[in-house]
């Protein structure tokens, strides 16, 4: 897991949040704004992919493999091997996918690996504790260290030790919901919005500046496509979310979609970190990716590009954060980020019976814009 050092464990603590300032005296100095930087406003575009691919092996070593002993279907076990290139695995409900999940990431150590070089994305924090755990267990090995996480955690733990790259204060604090609704009523309400008939809540504002951040759109296309009704307030809306970004940057603060946004931001702007971090994770995992993000899609694509050696696991059929900006195509997007991908599939279901599958499956095929896959079962 990544673990957090003293500094930046205090970010959780109440005692760090901003307070109010002490009143300065006539004999003090004019405390000088913090200059905000050029690229604050801006969406950069992802950078080019480096000329130079360096994986860390070209094929797996056939001789020395878990997958000679470990109990995998066929599936499971082609995924298991599958070479060190960006792979897409389509996981069923109830085919095993954790398990594949983690054999996959023990024989990334077998095949030459060091543990700190796999970086695994998931869900939940409880979930990338229960793979690292179950990895260490399969491997006995208590020393194995991957590097595993949310994407939110991920990015707190890189921006704390990246983040000057671009600007970012060290000490920055992270605002909770509460913190992040008083900013922004405060903000509206100091150029009096808030008094304007219909204009929206604080939950409101906050939910559309957050599908801003997630899926990298301009507000104005975000509320013309999610939110038609707020389109009468579009110029007030736009300008406090610009209010909103300075506040933030001028108060060494951050919200937890800023923590995906400016992790992107520093990927595509710092050429330095994107090529450090890139030879420093030689393997990225990711599950659930049919959840993700445009800006958490982008996030895998930067941080994959120089080794090319990305898994990502999901099922589109159980895609189900579209409101809070995931994409529903997302695991078509994959293969758009990289069109070289090799498709597997996990579809021997361990939880239910065949005529269960059957009508699944059925349903699954009438639906538009999934990749096919038809679930079976053994039992």
């Amino acid at each position: 897991m990544f673990q957090l050092t003293p500094d930046q464990d205090i970010l959780f603590e109440p005692s760090t949040l901003p307070v109010a300032p002490t009143p300065i005296s006539p004999s003090a100095p004019t405390r000088v704004p913090r200059t905000l930087p050029d690229w604050l406003h801006l969406c950069p575009p992802i950078p080019p992919p480096p000329t130079q691919i360096t994986p860390f092996v070209s094929a797996f070593n056939a001789s020395s493999t878990i997958a000679q002993y470990a109990r995998l279907n066929p599936q499971q076990r082609a995924i298991v091997m599958a070479p060190p290139t960006p792979t897409l695995v389509l996981a069923g409900a109830g085919t095993g996918k954790t398990h594949t999940l983690i054999n996959r990431m023990a024989e990334l150590v077998l095949q030459g690996l060091t543990s700190d070089q796999i970086l695994l994305i998931t869900f939940t924090r409880k979930a990338a504790e229960d793979m690292i755990h179950r990895t260490r267990t399969l491997l006995e090995n208590p020393g194995v260290k991957i590097q595993g996480g949310t994407f939110h955690a991920v990015g707190l733990v890189l921006l704390k030790i990246h983040g000057h790259a671009i600007g970012l204060h060290p000490k920055f604090s992270l605002m909770d919901e509460d913190d992040a609704h008083s900013l922004i009523h405060l903000l509206a309400s100091k150029r009096g919005f808030s008094t304007r008939p219909g204009f929206p809540k604080k939950t409101q504002l906050m939910s559309l500046f957050s599908r801003v951040a997630n899926t990298l759109e301009p507000i104005a296309d975000v509320i013309a496509t999610t939110y038609p009704w707020m389109e009468a307030h579009t110029p007030q809306l736009t300008a406090l979310y610009r209010s909103y970004t300075e506040a933030k940057w001028q108060q060494h603060r951050l919200d937890y979609d800023d923590l995906l946004l400016l992790l992107y931001k520093l990927l595509c702007l710092s050429e330095s970190t994107r090529t450090r971090l890139g030879h420093q994770y030689q393997a990225i995992l990711v599950d659930e990716y049919q959840d993700t993000t445009r800006v958490q899609a982008a996030i895998v694509q930067l941080l994959g590009s120089y080794h090319r050696n990305v898994m990502v696991v999901g099922d589109d059929a159980q895609s189900i954060f579209s409101f809070r900006g995931a994409l529903v195509d997302s695991l078509k997007g994959f293969l758009t980020c990289f069109p070289d991908a090799t498709i597997y599939r996990l579809e021997e279901n361990y939880r239910s019976t065949q005529p269960i599958l059957t009508v699944a499956n059925d349903t699954l095929r009438e639906a538009k814009g999934l990749i096919p896959k038809t679930l079976f079962t053994a039992k």
